[in-house]
């Protein structure tokens, strides 16, 4: 995001006010789309909003292989983007002296995000383009952005990503987050949510209840290079919404609380079980997934220079919500040509939590949504680890053993 403008007033950004009859199969997704993609499309026209131009989408292909990722050509994100902030624990404070999105120019926000049931007082949640963007259409959910709450996954904000995905009628509409240490740009709340309209595995990975009747299933290899857990709703509706949205909260907090670093990947997909036929127009969507990978904690700015993806002739490539979900984005033209999915798999798969620790977060994690416990109990005002600010203790490490941190 640009700083240009820090400091000036905004003007009052177009409203996009939404009920919960429109979450019922993307009801209003024809005017929630055509009013993102519209105010996205006049930002890039008139310039001077984005770092680079993206007109048209990136080069694209799909590796051979049984997974079926997807990588793109997008050196300009690599070279043009604003640094990444140093996060050095999972329950790093807000800074204010630091970039946040209480600082964007005007031209950086397209829509203040409104439900019907609002108050009228009550901070609105903003979607600002990204101005490196990914795909068209990229942008950042930021709730509340006045409250000024660091990068940890709140029960209003997975909320806001689910709601964003329910009022579109594009399959490829796809939302994420990514932690602290886990990649994550910019200490301040936010999501990422652009437009992909090609198949990703993150769709259609097989994955398998942790306990008979469980919420809670996980996937891993070989299906999926990491171990990650998946929540999954089959009808769009708001209470399906406000329920993943809960578990997704209870489950992030809970990972953050024992020190794990994550990445969170929502979109339509099929319904957890055996492996589905890929391509892309191979599944039907039917449902939404919630995807949540742990990983040990990387701290630090995350930082790769497209002269360091092929060094000493391996791929590298940082690993978050995007590449997990099987969509890598390269700065490289040699490696995007060349790379094949056992190396982009290995990288990805780098990052995967160790299974004997997997495997103990799979079963508290189970028995923590067995009753649906969480229902209900997000709070805004809470850090990372599920406490308050007072007296929170730091989530910086786990015991378990995992990846390193180099991509």
């Amino acid at each position: 995001m640009s700083a240009s403008g820090a400091g000036r007033p905004s003007p009052p950004p177009e409203v996009f006010r939404y009920s919960d009859a429109d979450l019922r199969s993307g009801a209003s997704g024809r005017r929630f789309d055509e009013a993102l993609l519209r105010l996205w499309d006049e930002r890039m026209e008139a310039g001077g909003v984005f770092r680079y131009a993206l007109r048209a989408p990136p080069p694209t292909r799909r590796l051979p292989g049984p997974l079926g990722l997807l990588v793109q050509l997008n050196p300009e994100r690599t070279a043009l983007r604003r640094p990444a902030q140093d996060a050095r624990r999972l329950d790093q404070p807000f800074q204010p002296e630091l970039f946040n999105f209480t600082r964007v120019p005007p031209a950086e926000i397209l829509l203040e995000m409104r439900r019907s049931d609002d108050v009228a007082e009550s901070p609105g949640d903003l979607v600002l383009v990204n101005a490196s963007p990914i795909e068209r259409g990229h942008v950042l959910l930021v709730p509340a952005p006045g409250l000024r709450l660091p990068q940890a996954l709140t029960e209003r904000a997975a909320r806001l990503g689910v709601d964003a995905l329910l009022l579109s009628s594009r399959r490829g509409l796809r939302v994420g987050f990514n932690s602290l240490c886990a990649l994550a740009s910019v200490n301040h709340l936010h999501l990422h949510a652009y437009y992909l309209e090609r198949a990703l595995l993150a769709e259609r990975a097989p994955a398998a209840a942790v306990e008979e009747g469980s919420p809670l299933h996980e996937l891993g290899p070989p299906s999926h290079p990491a171990r990650g857990f998946l929540l999954y709703e089959e009808e769009a509706s708001a209470d399906a919404a406000g329920r993943l949205a809960r578990r997704l909260h209870a489950v992030a907090s809970r990972l953050a609380l024992r020190g794990y670093a994550h990445n969170v990947f929502v979109c339509r997909g099929a319904p957890p079980g055996p492996p589905r036929p890929r391509g892309d127009g191979g599944v039907a969507p039917s449902g939404v997934r919630a995807l949540v990978w742990p990983r040990e904690p990387c701290p630090g700015a995350k930082e790769l220079a497209p002269r360091a993806e092929e060094e000493d002739g391996a791929a590298r490539f940082n690993v978050a919500l995007c590449e997990l979900a099987g969509h890598v984005p390269l700065a490289s033209r040699r490696l995007f040509e060349t790379i094949t999915e056992a190396q982009a798999a290995g990288v990805i798969g780098g990052h995967s939590l160790a299974e004997q620790p997997f495997r103990a977060l799979a079963r508290e994690l189970a028995a923590l949504l067995r009753e649906d416990a969480a229902a209900g109990t997000g709070d805004d005002r809470r850090g990372a680890c599920g406490a308050s600010d007072e007296g929170s203790a730091a989530c910086g490490a786990s015991d378990g053993g995992g990846a390193a941190c180099e991509p």
